[in-house]
């Protein structure tokens, strides 16, 4: 590190603080605004989005870091999410059911075409790859490309 490194290190901090009180600042106008607009159904929404967020960190990211079987651990997590958000979200009613149903069939498909073709098509994310290897040693092709598949088809 040369001397002029440590006379910028705090004011990129600072600059990374400002960004993240800016985006804080964003996230309560967003939660005002879908409590005020969705009411009951709009906080059972956002508390669908927390648990959500808190499935990935202290269940899915680990257990991947970990060397867990990767299409175990995505398709877990994800059913998890489907039920707490579509319940939360919509209640418990004969419609989320079958609104539920059809995700978990819709991701049980997606799983099974993600390992279909994750090999033949030799996904790779050389960068992402090589990121991850660094991260923990028992990274591979699979376990960087299935649970990527099948979590960004239970959001879409």
């Amino acid at each position: 590190m040369n001397s002029d490194d440590g006379r910028r290190w705090p004011r990129r901090l600072a600059a990374v603080g400002a960004a993240c009180a800016g985006l804080l600042v964003l996230a309560a106008v967003f939660a005002v605004v879908v409590v005020a607009l969705g009411r009951w159904r709009g906080l059972a929404a956002l508390v669908g989005i927390a648990v959500s967020l808190g499935v990935l960190l202290a269940f899915v990211f680990p257990a991947l870091l970990e060397g867990a079987p990767p299409l175990g651990v995505a398709l877990s997590g994800a059913a998890v999410i489907a039920y707490a958000t579509l319940y939360l979200a919509h209640g418990v009613n004969d419609r989320t059911t079958v609104a539920l149903v059809g995700t978990l069939a819709s991701l049980g498909l997606t799983a099974g075409l993600a390992v279909s073709f994750a090999r033949p098509a030799a996904l790779a994310a050389p960068g992402f790859v090589a990121a991850r290897t660094a991260a923990s040693p028992a990274a591979s092709l699979k376990s960087l490309a299935l649970p990527a598949i099948i979590q960004c088809s239970a959001v879409g």
